[in-house]
């Protein structure tokens, strides 16, 4: 049995898991390069997204870094021999910008990369921050979008109507129970389709069930993706086994899209309850049980090779409305590797 320690990729990762638990994870061949660059332990967590409405579409990539980590994926990528790579170069390019900007590193500590599966294969970026840190304010939570926006200038040259933004994540922060930003994100579609995202979260003084009845209030648009009766019956699942609720906004040229996610807490303890809880999901979406992503036990797949464990189970889902008036429907899946040493 080779060890899997030390030159092992996150591609490696990937296909070892597959193979111990038949586990599909049916990724695009455009993000190769990428995974078989990436050294396996690196990433604090990796996923895959899951557009429920094409059963048969090829899953987009996430992973996240510590900030104190990316020039060490730069050093791993060796952008220079892989110029033709999209995702190389330009995963380097932002490495490097994040890294050298200290603003940056004093206000976030984690970035999440999203690479789109083809024909989109676009690469969006996220930067978050996991404390809530100290007292809460609005000025806090603005400053945040602040150094985000900063930075997204100097990467791309892009040219945010900041008013917009800032009314938008004020209204947010003030009228979503001391709303936390959690992640700052730009969307890298087509010109049209760029956006600016927020993901906001509660405080945590403050009850996931207050934060839906707020958020109802806040946005039509919310309201109307809470009450369909599909997305009402996973709320009140997930709740009933304690989750985290967020509210993401897009906030593009033109008109802004609102979006809600419910994580569920995993305790390894009560393994069967989350097991039980997504196989609630899956019923309540009327999904077929060979869905990629409901392929394996939804409470965790995992396997041990020399030292290293890695593991896999769903890890939220997203709801949100449709230009059609139809309710969309997006689920995630992490990918663990740690070292057991």
């Amino acid at each position: 049995m080779r060890s899997m320690q030390g030159n092992t990729t996150l591609g490696d990762a990937f296909d070892l898991l597959s193979r111990a638990s038949c586990l599909k994870i049916p990724y695009s061949t455009n993000i190769l390069e990428l995974l078989n660059n990436t050294p396996a332990l690196l990433p604090l967590l990796s996923g895959t997204e899951y557009q429920l409405d094409n059963k048969f579409q090829s899953c987009d990539l996430l992973f996240c870094l510590r900030l104190s980590d990316l020039m060490s994926l730069v050093r791993s990528l060796k952008p220079g021999q892989h110029p033709n790579d999209k995702f190389i170069s330009e995963i380097s390019r932002i490495c490097r910008l994040c890294a050298g900007n200290v603003d940056v590193l004093n206000m976030f500590d984690h970035i999440w990369f999203e690479c789109d599966a083809v024909p989109t294969s676009a690469l969006s970026l996220f930067l978050g921050i996991d404390s809530e840190g100290g007292m809460w304010s609005v000025d806090k939570e603005l400053s945040k979008m602040a150094t985000a926006l900063n930075l997204l200038d100097s990467m791309y040259g892009v040219q945010c109507d900041r008013t917009k933004l800032f009314n938008i994540g004020r209204s947010m922060v003030e009228g979503l129970g001391r709303g936390t930003i959690y992640e700052v994100g730009f969307m890298g579609r087509s010109q049209k389709e760029a956006h600016v995202k927020l993901l906001i979260s509660p405080h945590s003084s403050y009850s996931q069930e207050n934060f839906i009845g707020e958020s109802r209030y806040f946005s039509s648009e919310i309201d109307t993706i809470l009450k369909h009766p599909k997305v009402r019956q996973v709320a009140r699942a997930m709740i009933d086994l304690q989750c985290t609720v967020n509210i993401s906004v897009s906030v593009y040229a033109s008109r802004q899209k609102f979006a809600v996610e419910f994580k569920p807490l995993y305790d390894p303890s009560k393994s069967s309850q989350f097991d039980n809880l997504w196989s609630q999901v899956r019923d309540s979406l009327k999904l077929s049980t060979y869905n990629d992503c409901f392929s394996l036990s939804m409470a965790e797949a995992h396997c041990e090779e020399e030292g290293i464990r890695l593991s896999s189970r769903l890890h939220h889902i997203k709801f949100y409305l449709k230009e059609t008036g139809d309710i969309g429907t997006k689920v995630y899946r992490d990918f663990r590797v740690t070292s057991l040493y």
